[in-house]
């Protein structure tokens, strides 16, 4: 019994640090002068591409609300793991890699 109640206990401490480091991570980014939206689409971007990116982000929204979507892509991310990633920059490379074959002209076999 007392494995449990230590094992519990060491949940409960890593979960308060995450917790912790996750609010002081969204703070410190939130606090970081200009617009996040225009940051990561450059100065010559549209002001249209910049607002939809802005409410895919959910930067249109109260920071509690952005807080919790933070935490959801964090979540989500770290759910996915690496193998996930790897096997999608895989299929983007393949399918990429296919489009490039499929529209290089044919080769000559009489030349």
């Amino acid at each position: 019994m007392r494995t449990l109640s230590t094992s519990a206990d060491a949940c409960w401490f890593w979960s308060r640090k995450l917790f912790l480091i996750s609010i002081i991570t969204f703070t410190l980014v939130r606090m970081l002068p200009g617009d996040p939206a225009r940051l990561e689409l450059g100065p010559l971007a549209p002001e249209e591409g910049v607002e939809l990116l802005r409410h895919q982000l959910r930067l249109d929204q109260p920071l509690p609300q952005q807080y919790i979507a933070y935490l959801q892509r964090l979540l989500r991310v770290t759910s996915a793991g690496p193998g996930s990633i790897r096997v999608r920059l895989l299929m983007i490379f393949s399918s990429a890699r296919r489009r490039r074959l499929s529209s290089s002209p044919p080769e000559c076999s009489s030349c």
